[in-house]
């Protein structure tokens, strides 16, 4: 039997509403993407936060951000609230595993109450937060298993924009 999912069934447990404590456990090149500013190019990071959901597993919440640096972006945004300023050349790695405050919010979206991430901020003296151990495995299809992730490195150009720099992969192993 296949892949099957039940209509109105979630095991997710949304996060607390106000500041809770995290660190950056992924970023992700989710590619080009349909907005309602047309077809950008996208990415997404992932957090892992302090809270234990009832299963006894940290909860997370993920960010989906257009994959630009330009000053007035929010992604430049974020990257400066870790690192604490933009670099010439962003390396998506340099935040993984870096910890964070996040300011979560709720909302009510078709009747159905939302936790949504206001913003990111440095994390206090002290704080951390332990990304749990993650079991290694294969990414993608059958079609290109085994040929490993995609990683990016946005450059700044003459003009202050940045865009997308060579391409690399790397492979994790069984």
């Amino acid at each position: 039997m296949g892949f099957q999912l039940k209509k109105g069934a979630s095991k997710y447990e949304s996060p607390i509403a106000g500041k809770q404590p995290a660190v950056v456990s992924k970023f992700e090149d989710i590619g080009e993407q349909e907005t309602k500013f047309g077809l950008k190019s996208q990415c997404r990071i992932i957090y892992t936060l302090q809270e234990v959901g009832s299963g006894g597993q940290q909860k997370r919440i993920s960010q989906t951000l257009t994959a630009s640096l330009h000053e007035k972006s929010a992604l430049s945004a974020v990257v400066t609230s870790i690192l604490g300023s933009v670099p010439d050349v962003f390396d998506a790695d340099s935040i993984i595993g870096k910890q964070v405050l996040l300011n979560l919010g709720v909302i009510v979206k078709d009747g159905i109450e939302r936790t949504r991430l206001y913003g990111v901020e440095a994390a206090p003296a002290g704080q951390n937060v332990q990304c749990p151990k993650i079991k290694a495995m294969r990414t993608g299809t059958p079609a290109n298993a085994g040929r490993g992730k995609k990683k990016f490195t946005l450059l700044r150009s003459n003009s202050g924009r940045y865009q997308k720099g060579i391409e690399t992969y790397t492979v994790e192993m069984l």
